[in-house]
């Protein structure tokens, strides 16, 4: 289970995945079944309760990233008292026509995309070098706000593009009439 060993009000917390795209238990596919991972998340918790933690928790990797869904996982964390905390995730299926896409557009992004076409702002995909050093400037930038910093080093990213995620990896931006990146964003292809 990867995880870090985070405080929170003063108390020792396991927090699996903290601002990693991936995480949760790991089990070898002969254990994805109700009554073994229910006794993988006793024996867990038992021994973080013996290491000291006041609290631990486990999230696993969203269905849309999965081969399978993963009912058996969250069964056996409901079993054991966990609660269940939803988090974002969506997925667009881009077979569709465009307008077929725009139409499903709630009533404020249709405006928000007119307002886009009418300040002449284009989306084109960010495949050189200085692209991706531009995109990695924006996320940092809009990360201060937040006082976080990127999960992911500049080299790393040129990494997953150039080498490790070749195929399964895009980075995309918007441009302003003067051709300023004024918005980016990262896509997985799975």
């Amino acid at each position: 289970c990867p995880a870090a060993d985070c405080l929170r009000d003063g108390a020792r917390v396991f927090c699996s995945h903290p601002g990693a795209t991936f995480g949760g238990l790991v089990a070898a596919p002969t254990q994805l079944r109700a009554p073994k991972l229910v006794e993988l998340v006793a024996a867990l918790d038992a021994h973080l309760l013996q290491a000291g933690y006041a609290a631990s928790e486990l999230r696993i990797t969203p269905d849309l990233f999965c081969r399978e869904p993963d009912e058996a996982m969250q069964y056996a964390l409901f079993y054991e008292g966990y609660a269940e905390e939803l988090e974002i995730a969506c997925a667009v299926a881009l077979d569709k026509p465009y307008e077929e896409l725009r139409r499903a557009y709630s009533y404020n992004k249709r405006y928000d995309l007119k307002r886009a076409e009418k300040h002449a702002l284009t989306a084109a995909p960010l495949a050189t070098d200085d692209g991706l050093r531009e995109f990695y400037d924006l996320l940092c930038l809009n990360l201060q706000k937040f006082n976080a910093t990127p999960v992911h080093t500049l080299d790393e990213l040129m990494d997953f593009r150039r080498e490790r995620l070749r195929d399964e990896i895009s980075f995309l931006g918007v441009r302003d009439a003067s051709g300023a990146l004024v918005a980016a964003g990262c896509l997985f292809y799975f």
